[in-house]
């Protein structure tokens, strides 16, 4: 089966048009102020099968228009938990985060479970939150990065969030001063003793 084909097959058909309502219910809660919260997801919600699917179509992608690099993939441990932070940079199209786990993924197998800890607004729509859920999204917290931590697994984290993806300095600097600052804020205060840690991952689209 085509790569995008088995991409397209993770999604069932009836879920089409309840996916385009809740993304328009959902931004329109995070306009108003007024969220409204799904069931929390867990680790047991992760599917390796769909996955996979996932992946298949990712790397398509990933070569033909990305045409993205991995570098620093054996700085990740190959067990125990690891905390991967990243710099969004992607706006409102989220493929940076698809590549880091296109990257784990293909690196370690589909064994060495990454959870990407995203905003509560993926749980905002009850079929929303069935797919990331099943993705290995779990709500971003120290929570949920200590349970994964606990697990022996990795946990991928923005901290700059939208703050990040849409930067109100167009500079180099200023950007890495702003995830500076979120990092600070916030990163501290996860138990650093339950993950390892990790030098430089870089993912580069070229």
């Amino acid at each position: 089966m085509h790569p995008l084909r088995r991409f397209a097959s993770v999604f069932e058909a009836r879920d089409f048009p309840r996916l385009a309502v809740g993304l328009l219910g959902v931004a329109k809660r995070a306009l108003l102020g007024h969220p409204q919260r799904a069931v929390r997801p867990t680790l047991s919600d992760r599917c390796p099968a769909l996955l996979a699917d996932v992946m298949a179509g990712a790397r398509f992608i990933a070569d033909r228009w990305f045409r993205f690099q991995a570098r620093g993939l054996e700085n990740v441990p190959m067990n125990g938990p690891s905390l991967l932070v990243g710099n969004h940079s992607g706006g409102i199209v989220n493929f940076d985060t698809i590549l880091t786990f296109l990257a784990i993924w293909e690196h370690f197998g589909p064994d060495r479970a990454l959870y990407g800890l995203g905003h509560e607004l993926t749980e905002w729509d009850p079929t929303i939150q069935r797919y990331t859920s099943r993705f290995g999204v779990l709500t971003a917290s120290h929570e949920s990065a200590r349970i994964a931590f606990d697990a022996g697994h990795l946990a991928l984290v923005y901290p700059g969030s939208d703050y990040d993806a849409f930067p109100q300095s167009s500079t180099p600097s200023g950007i890495r001063e702003a995830i500076r600052a979120q990092l600070r804020r916030h990163l501290h205060q996860i138990d650093a003793r339950r993950s390892a840690a990790t030098p430089p991952l870089d993912l580069a689209c070229f």
